[in-house]
């Protein structure tokens, strides 16, 4: 059996009005704004995970309590989730302009402005000009209204993308929190039973010298 191909004739492939371009790019923008959902809730739970952790640290464990390599490591671990927590509040910061979203001072194109971004018209339009805000959103056609939707999916995603690595580096420094803690509880474990052996042999020493120097009845 051949395989065979299906091929489409480019000539009868119909392009999409701008009304059908509107509602995809609209629809990529809606994607794209559920990813800083996701983005949002995950940064969420990893501030949880470093609460819990340095609640565990200091009044639960209390492994700052103990001398040594315990306390050090105890504060390596106290340091590295904090650094974590500061990384996951940051990702669920709002960011209002271009610069922070792409750390350059760039401006919109004024041919087509984002209306749909609250950054923008809170910026640009004040309580009292929604009249004036109302006639330019009337104004727009079809393809004006399906550039802006795109251009805010091209905005959101490098948004989302740079959450993605800030919450990645809060996950790292988490993680490296995390074997902090367990290097120090497996040292604390095993220096208590250094501890409860040289307290058993001290006392069996006690113990054997009672038993020599006790007089004779």
């Amino acid at each position: 059996m051949q395989d065979t191909t299906v091929t489409t004739n480019p000539a009868t492939t119909k392009a999409m009005t701008h009304e059908e371009r509107y509602k995809v790019y609209a629809a990529f923008a809606e994607i794209s704004r559920k990813w800083v959902t996701v983005m949002d809730t995950k940064a969420g739970f990893v501030a949880a995970l470093n609460l819990g952790l340095l609640g565990f640290l200091w009044t639960g464990a209390k492994l700052f309590s103990f001398e040594g390599l315990t306390r050090w490591i105890t504060l390596s671990a106290t340091a590295l989730s904090l650094i974590s927590l500061l990384a996951a509040i940051w990702v669920v910061l709002p960011r209002e302009t271009l610069r922070e979203i792409f750390g350059k001072k760039i401006r919109w194109d004024k041919s087509n402005l984002p209306v749909s971004f609250y950054g923008y018209v809170a910026s640009e339009y004040q309580t009292n000009d929604f009249s004036k805000f109302e006639r330019y959103v009337a104004d727009l056609d079809h393809e004006s209204l399906a550039q802006e939707a795109l251009k805010q999916h091209f905005v959101i995603c490098h948004s989302v993308a740079k959450k993605s690595r800030t919450l990645k580096t809060a996950g790292m420094f988490l993680i490296s929190a995390l074997v902090c803690v367990a290097i120090a509880i497996g040292h604390r474990i095993v220096a208590n039973e250094d501890e409860a052996a040289e307290l058993t042999i001290s006392k069996s020493a006690t113990w054997t010298n009672e038993q020599l120097f006790a007089p004779n009845c």
